[in-house]
């Protein structure tokens, strides 16, 4: 059996008592969940005690998985990654990075506050008095999207900010991507984003927030790490990265090599394939 997300899905294929036992530690899991509630601590560690293999997508979600009770031998790193037809579509049409437009984009979900798109709309003001021509647009959707439309009123950027909903794979997120300048992902807390490979192979220029699981994909030479909740760091970072195309460029090259050695659905999904085919034989 396989579940996801420890502290819920977890604990009930856990109580079903089926074998073996599978888990995906997802982020929040064992990051967030366990330090608000004792409850939830022990649930997550009564679930890792008792599953055969426990997936992990970061190495700061496999140290925290680890520190309430994975066992390291029973664990496996597997980034969901990114499918080699996308790739495909968002590089075979792809305008040079260099070239592009000063188009932002921000694909993290409306629902949850953590990922703290409300700062990327607060960094836009000063974004848009060095670069009037500049657009935003916000392609995800949730709860917060009618509170976080009203801070763009607010804000005065309504016009510069577009609100499209979530945009579906492959092709139209590659097209949107693969003509974007910068993209913007800067959530609190967070295990490996797919839509930060995602913006990588389609040689969009990242600008993250400074947390363990981004540094295992960006450094200063593949993009920019500001602090969380850093408003007018992020619109720094925004303003250098739309007004130096080489460095877009070179950032791009090595992401989309990134990608492709470590971050492949295909590939990296063989592996789960091969580690699910080990637990049948034992």
């Amino acid at each position: 059996m396989q579940a996801h997300y420890l502290s819920d899905y977890g604990f009930m294929a856990t109580l079903a008592g089926r074998h073996p036992l599978v888990v995906s530690a997802w982020g929040s899991d064992v990051l967030v969940d366990p330090q608000r509630s004792a409850v939830t601590r022990t649930i997550v560690r009564y679930v890792l005690a008792r599953s055969q293999l426990v997936t992990y997508d970061s190495r700061q979600v496999a140290g925290a998985a680890t520190a309430l009770g994975a066992r390291p031998e029973r664990m496996l790193e597997v980034v969901m990654g990114v499918e080699d037809e996308y790739v495909r579509l968002a590089t075979s049409a792809a305008t040079p990075p260099a070239l592009r437009a000063p188009l932002i984009v921000s694909l993290r979900s409306l629902e949850r506050p953590l990922y703290n798109v409300e700062v990327i709309l607060r960094a836009m003001p000063e974004v848009l008095r060095s670069r009037p021509e500049t657009r935003l647009v916000i392609g995800n959707d949730g709860t917060l999207r009618q509170h976080l439309q009203q801070v763009a009123a607010e804000l005065g950027v309504t016009r510069s900010v577009e609100f499209v909903g979530v945009v579906e794979r492959p092709a139209p997120l590659a097209d949107l991507l693969s003509h974007a300048a910068i993209y913007v992902s800067v959530p609190s807390s967070d295990g490996t984003s797919v839509t930060l490979l995602e913006a990588m192979a389609a040689g969009a220029y990242p600008i993250v927030s400074d947390i363990p699981s981004n540094h295992e994909w960006i450094d200063s030479s593949g993009g920019e790490l500001v602090p969380v909740g850093a408003v007018t760091a992020l619109a720094s970072a925004i303003l250098q990265g739309l007004t130096d195309p080489d460095r877009r460029e070179r950032a791009a090259g090595r992401n989309l090599e990134l990608v492709r050695s470590r971050g492949l659905w295909e590939q990296n999904m063989k592996r789960v394939e091969d580690a699910y085919r080990e637990l049948m034989r034992t």
